[in-house]
């Protein structure tokens, strides 16, 4: 018992550890929404909300702070989809992200983020764009 203990202990210092580690390597808009789908992925509140700006923080606050059951939506949603980063460019008002989503059941979205940095100069998502 008293090894299985020690070994839950060590896989659960190693989950902790690795959203932090990987919080904080997100240094490119792209590693910004890698880290974003994978925090959708999991129903990860937390880590969507250090990886969004204050503006879109504020558009979403109520399903962020008020939903309880926002975290497993997301997760049943997106657990099983596949991204890709379809293009990445520049613009005067930030790094703009072209995402194509390909989910379980043959469903595909196209969302463009915005990313621009906040005042610690790290990359946040501004905007989300659905293309039609």
């Amino acid at each position: 018992m008293k090894k299985y203990k020690i070994f839950l202990s060590f896989i659960i210092a190693l989950i902790i550890l690795g959203f932090n580690i990987f919080t904080v390597a997100a240094t490119e808009p792209d590693q910004v929404i890698t880290a974003y789908f994978k925090a959708l992925k999991v129903g990860d509140i937390e880590l969507i909300k250090n990886l969004i700006s204050n503006n879109l923080y504020n558009k979403k606050r109520v399903l962020l702070e008020k939903n309880p059951k926002y975290g497993n939506f997301l997760k049943k949603i997106y657990q099983d989809a596949d991204i890709h980063i379809v293009n990445i460019a520049k613009k005067d008002k930030g790094t703009y992200v072209n995402v194509e989503i390909n989910f379980l059941n043959g469903g595909q979205d196209l969302v463009t983020f915005l990313l621009t940095k906040d005042n610690a100069k790290d990359w946040k998502i501004s905007e989300e764009i659905t293309n039609p």
